[in-house]
């Protein structure tokens, strides 16, 4: 039964969205966190949970599926599914937002699952928005944006090449250089030379 809602897309009724809120009131008073964590899925019950609020979840929960799946006899997931420009303009808003949360942490480390648990997106939905909208992967994305970082910290003319490649979470000044000059076909230190030359 649960194969109708596969894929589908749906546009919720005031009652389906309160429904969605009493699931989630629900759920954070009978469980402990983490509740969204994508490799714990193990729900530990709060010692203190009032009475009966895992069976209200289950309920709530078995309202809003009933409600989705007896649409007007019409497909839900077809009948419901958001429209091209709606669907583009979200798209366009997810990707901006993972990379405004990539550039706050260019100065660690982040991996594509970090990413996808961050915004609550699968990893090959994710891949496919980049490869589309940006034309190249999520994690070269990131990189880019470092060697960006890297190119603006090095114009500034503050720190040495060892210092740049610890600000931007850089294992080794060797990794730093390699990705820096796959990203910008030159070495970090000859980019610093351009740089120098042209303000001559």
């Amino acid at each position: 039964a649960m194969s109708r809602f596969e894929n589908g897309l749906y546009c919720l009724t005031d009652y389906e969205r309160n429904l969605i809120a009493q699931i989630v009131k629900c759920g954070f008073a009978a469980y402990y966190p983490p509740f969204d964590h994508p490799t714990v899925h193990d729900l530990v019950r709060r010692d203190d949970a009032p009475f009966g609020c895992e069976q209200l979840l289950r309920c709530h929960l078995e309202l809003l599926l009933l409600s989705l799946a007896t649409r007007d006899g019409e497909s839900a997931a077809a009948s419901n599914r958001l429209s091209s420009t709606a669907k583009e303009r979200s798209e366009d808003e997810l990707v901006k937002r993972t990379i405004a949360y990539m550039e706050e942490r260019l100065s660690g480390s982040l991996t594509l699952e970090e990413l996808c648990a961050r915004f609550h997106v699968g990893q090959s939905r994710l891949s496919a928005l980049f490869k589309d909208k940006l034309g190249m992967s999520v994690m070269k994305t990131y990189k880019n944006l470092k060697i960006e970082r890297a190119k603006l910290l090095i114009r500034e003319e503050k720190y040495n090449m060892t210092e740049l490649a610890e600000m931007l979470g850089y294992s080794s000044i060797h990794t730093f250089s390699r990705h820096f000059k796959t990203a910008a076909d030159m070495t970090p230190t000859e980019y610093a030379k351009t740089v120098k030359a042209r303000m001559r």
